[in-house]
C-alpha cells in the first residue's frame, strides 16, 4: 500500500463519519492500513530479491558465454598458426631433401602464402587482445569493431592457407608430370 492509498482511505473515513470520527473507527482503519503496508513491503522485498537473483544468473551466463567465445576464437587462431607453420616446415624439409631447382621455384609463392598465414594468425592474436582491452574499458563499439576485424582477418588467413595449398599442388603437378 502506498502513501496515497492511506490518504485516500483517511479522507473516505472522515467523509463517512460526518465530522465526527470515533477512535474505534480510526484504530480499525490504522490496523487495516498496517496490515496492507506489511504485506506490500514484503512483496516488494521479495520481488526485488527475485529480480536481483535473475540479474545475477543472466550476468553469470553472459560472462561464461563471453569466455567461451573468446576461448574458441583463441583456439581457431592457434590452429591457423599451427597449420601455416606446419606447412612451412614441411615444405622446407622437403626442399632440403629434394634439391630440385624447378620445384623450389614453384614453391616460393606457397612458402610466402604459408608464412603470411602464420603472420596473420599472430596479428589476429594482437587484435584479440585489443578487443578484450576495449571490452574491459567499457567501449563496446570498439570491442565489436576489433572483434569483427579479428574474425575477418582470421578468415582471410584461412583463405590464404587454402591458396597456398592449391599453389603447392600445382607446383608438384608441374614438376612431376
Amino acid at each position: 500500500m502506498e502513501a496515497t492509498d492511506v490518504v485516500a482511505l483517511l479522507r473516505a473515513a472522515v467523509k463517512a463519519e460526518d465530522d465526527l470520527i470515533s477512535s474505534k473507527a480510526v484504530l480499525r482503519l490504522l490496523d487495516a492500513v498496517e496490515e496492507h503496508v506489511g504485506v506490500s513491503s514484503e512483496r516488494a522485498r521479495q520481488g526485488h530479491e527475485s529480480r536481483l537473483a535473475q540479474y545475477q544468473v543472466e550476468a553469470q551466463s553472459n560472462l561464461e558465454m563471453f569466455r567461451s567465445v573468446m576461448d574458441s576464437g583463441k583456439e581457431a587462431l592457434n590452429a591457423l598458426i599451427l597449420i601455416g607453420g606446419g606447412a612451412v616446415i614441411a615444405l622446407l624439409s622437403f626442399l632440403g631433401n629434394k634439391a630440385d631447382p624447378a620445384l623450389g621455384k614453384g614453391l616460393i609463392l606457397s612458402l610466402q602464402l604459408f608464412g603470411a598465414t602464420v603472420l596473420i594468425g599472430a596479428v589476429c592474436h594482437g587484435f584479440r587482445y585489443l578487443c578484450q582491452v576495449a571490452y574491459s574499458a567499457g567501449s563496446m563499439r570498439a570491442g565489436h569493431s576489433l572483434s569483427a576485424l579479428t574474425v575477418l582477418s582470421a578468415l582471410a588467413g584461412y583463405g590464404i592457407f587454402g591458396w597456398g595449398v592449391l599453389e603447392t599442388a600445382q607446383a608438384f603437378g608441374r614438376v612431376f608430370r
